[in-house]
């Protein structure tokens, strides 16, 4: 992804479960460029993005949808 998203600064992608990536960005402008420009495929699987604004454990969290359009 990094090659793909041309990004201002740096951004750290961590595997925390199976398949499921927590991805840090040092510019909050970079993590909305990325919002508004999906839904995003990669090796033809789409990637559902959900914002966590406090610390979650990770059987609580639950990415089930995407709203397209």
């Amino acid at each position: 992804m990094k090659g793909i998203w041309k990004t201002r600064k740096k951004f750290e992608i961590q595997m925390v479960g199976q398949n499921l990536l927590l991805i840090v960005f040092e510019l909050e402008e970079n993590l909305e460029t990325i919002l508004e420009g999906r839904p995003w495929l990669f090796c033809k699987s789409i990637i559902l993005f959900d914002r966590l604004f406090q610390a979650v454990e990770r059987d609580q969290i639950r990415l089930f949808h995407h709203r397209f359009g």
